[in-house]
């Protein structure tokens, strides 16, 4: 199965948090992600971004965030949502490609990047594994929650 399938079969059943500052960017990938995702929920900073994450008692399957905006960038936005789910699932977009911010996303335990100018391929294919790695986690917490109930 292609990354596109993995998408479209995992993705109808998960919770986005899409948080970038660029309007037409924001909305023109919000409607890319409405054919994989069927709840998503959209901010232009990371200070508004993070509000939603706090607001939200269900919680978000994945977080997909640009790095340079107002208020409050991508990083740090990534850092407080992390102190709050350990085991978030991260796609980060970015036109940067300095070391220094990779490094520090990395050693925060985001999953995939894809770089801005946006390419759909490399969108679709980063979101594909991360799906695949939430549903992997949703899979093994059912698992040990079947154990612990036989123990």
């Amino acid at each position: 199965m292609n990354n596109m399938h993995k998408l479209f079969h995992l993705g109808k059943e998960m919770k986005i948090l899409y948080v970038e500052d660029d309007n037409a960017l924001r909305e023109h990938t919000k409607s890319l992600l409405n054919d994989f995702f069927s709840d998503i929920k959209v901010a232009a900073c990371g200070q508004s971004g993070l509000a939603l994450y706090q607001e939200d008692s269900d919680g978000f399957d994945i977080v997909i965030t640009d790095l340079n905006m107002p208020n409050m960038d991508g990083i740090a936005m990534v850092k407080k949502i992390i102190e709050i789910k350990v085991d978030q699932a991260v796609v980060v977009m970015t036109a940067h490609s300095e070391s220094e911010y990779l490094k520090e996303l990395i050693e925060l335990g985001v999953e995939s990047f894809a770089l801005k100018p946006v390419n759909l391929l490399q969108l679709i294919t980063a979101l594909s594994s991360t799906a695949q790695l939430v549903s992997l986690r949703r899979e093994n917490a059912k698992l040990k929650d079947m154990l612990r109930k036989i123990a």
